[in-house]
């Protein structure tokens, strides 16, 4: 960033320059992000509504990251006009919301994996537990329905991921409970902030036993627990907390700090600075 220092007259015209320092290039910023990806998922997602994160399981470095419906930067160049500035704010499709990290949302079934690791882990069930699915679930005076109204029948827990049978989770988070399913999630990055080196991270929501005590001063029903064993009831999360569960838990089990920014580089000499990947937290996954 240069400085100049100068005299200027009663309309903001330079009359005299006092002194002034020539500006120095800062360093470049290499990101994470597949340029072609990216373009990919731009097209794909069109006039379409939401976001797509897709992450490197190794590391969780982002690899492409899109929220729509988005809207011209140019706008803020050199700024931003109050016609433009009404445009955008008062959009009920909200484009200067990022989806991708600022919106949460109830994940549904993409939780079950999660349920399954946790069952699988705490020894409540083998691969090949079976529950009877005949089309709903009765907790208490509750039923609650699978998706296929007629049911699975019975059901292992490959075939339980395969067709998203809700009965089979159901019956395993209740038998799991609410408090180590929180433990669980919280483990693999939800219910709080990733650290991702983007603005207005949202943690969204994983409720407890002492969540719901704090937060609402209630007890914990444990009819609760069945809503959210499929990514229902108080539970919400940012896309961006999604693919940092399933990258851990695809990779082994160790949480990875999502990152966009991959190194810096000097403009002079080209060298360049490799950020270093952080650890969120590590929880080897027996395979």
């Amino acid at each position: 960033m240069g400085v100049q220092q100068a005299e200027v007259d009663s309309v903001g015209r330079i009359t005299e320059i006092l002194s002034q320092e020539a500006p120095i290039s800062g360093k470049n910023i290499i990101l994470t992000l597949d340029y072609g990806l990216q373009s990919y998922v731009s097209e794909l997602m069109n006039d379409r509504a939401g976001a797509v994160v897709v992450l490197d399981n190794n590391d969780s470095s982002v690899l492409a990251m899109y929220s729509a419906p988005t809207y011209d930067i140019n706008y803020w160049a050199p700024f931003m006009s109050n016609e433009n500035w009404a445009k955008l704010n008062n959009d009920p499709k909200k484009p200067l919301l990022n989806r991708a990290v600022e919106g949460a949302y109830p994940p549904g079934s993409v939780f079950k994996v999660l349920v399954a690791l946790a069952g699988l882990s705490e020894g409540i069930i083998t691969p090949d537990t079976e529950y009877v699915c005949n089309g709903s679930y009765r907790f208490g005076n509750t039923e609650h329905r699978c998706w296929r109204a007629g049911g699975h029948g019975h059901i292992s827990l490959r075939r339980a991921l395969a067709e998203s049978c809700d009965v089979y989770f159901y019956n395993l988070g209740v038998a799991i409970g609410i408090d180590k399913l929180h433990e669980y999630a919280i483990k693999y990055g939800l219910g709080h902030l990733s650290g991702i080196d983007l603005p207005n991270e949202k943690t969204g929501i994983f409720p407890s036993k002492a969540w719901k005590q704090r937060v609402l001063n209630e007890p914990w029903w444990p009819g609760e627990t069945v809503n959210i064993s499929i990514g229902q009831g108080y539970t919400t999360t940012t896309p961006l907390q999604i693919a940092v569960m399933y990258a851990s838990i695809f990779n082994g089990g160790t949480a990875y700090v999502p990152r966009i920014v991959d190194a810096y580089e000097d403009p002079y000499t080209g060298e360049r600075t490799q950020l270093p990947a952080k650890v969120l937290s590590s929880n080897p996954i027996d395979p």
